[in-house]
């Protein structure tokens, strides 16, 4: 990502796309990545969960700017142009306007749009383990305070 700045206008450079071929998918494929404009970043994760004959369901998660997990969301992929309906599990404040398959170096490049931003910002997202994906903002705030934090007796964090 690039990012020039002037006293009036900070921009960012969008990850070249290229490529349109579909993924292969034999188990769950993992990408994350990060990208930010004026001090502030957001770290987006994507799972491609199945894929084939052009559709799948995808898990989208982001931290950072505002904290949002989209799970087993199906999905549609033409050309480039990876499609979902993520509306019901992302803030109200975010959009995410692009999400692409960048099939020459098997990556996937987003755009997210939030309102406490007033560009957009582009993330190029690299395939990764999934084990490695980042922890939501959610459990990396509950990990620092209870590091910092003494709990009552045998207290211990619930899952699920």
């Amino acid at each position: 990502m690039k990012v020039v700045a002037s006293s009036l206008f900070v921009t960012a450079a969008a990850h070249s796309c290229t490529g349109s071929d579909d993924p292969v998918i034999t188990a769950a494929v993992c990408y994350h990545g990060s990208a930010g404009a004026l001090g502030l970043t957001e770290n987006v994760d994507v799972k491609i969960r199945d894929f084939a004959n052009s559709a799948g369901h995808i898990d989208v998660s982001g931290g950072g700017i505002e904290s949002f997990t989209c799970s087993n969301k199906g999905m549609t992929k033409s050309g480039q142009d990876i499609t979902s309906d993520l509306s019901d599990c992302v803030p109200s404040a975010i959009t995410i306007s692009s999400l692409q398959y960048c099939a020459s170096d098997d990556t996937i490049a987003v755009t997210v749009k939030d309102k406490a931003v007033p560009i957009p910002i582009h993330a190029p997202l690299s395939k990764v383990d999934c084990a490695s994906t980042q922890e939501s903002a959610m459990d990396t705030m509950w990990n620092t305070w209870s590091a910092e934090h003494a709990t009552n007796r045998s207290e211990e964090r619930r899952v699920g």
